[in-house]
């Protein structure tokens, strides 16, 4: 979906909040890229972010990258 002409710096604070395991700072991001896809109603976005946002909500130590995956599409 990044591919197609969506950006948004938020994106690149998710995906270096994860790769630096800060929790916080990831929801923080992916929060907020639920509520800009959430407002411009781009839902197939905004039900990937959301995923990754509710994991995020309860700071779960995982492997993000098949969610990251979704997005980054």
């Amino acid at each position: 979906m990044v591919n197609m002409g969506i950006k948004d710096s938020h994106f690149e604070a998710l995906e270096t909040a994860i790769k630096q395991n800060d929790l916080d700072q990831a929801f923080e991001a992916a929060h907020a890229l639920k509520g800009i896809f959430a407002n411009i109603a781009l839902t197939p976005m905004y039900e990937a972010v959301n995923e990754i946002n509710e994991t995020l909500r309860g700071r779960a130590k995982i492997d993000y990258s098949a969610m990251m995956e979704k997005i980054s599409q």
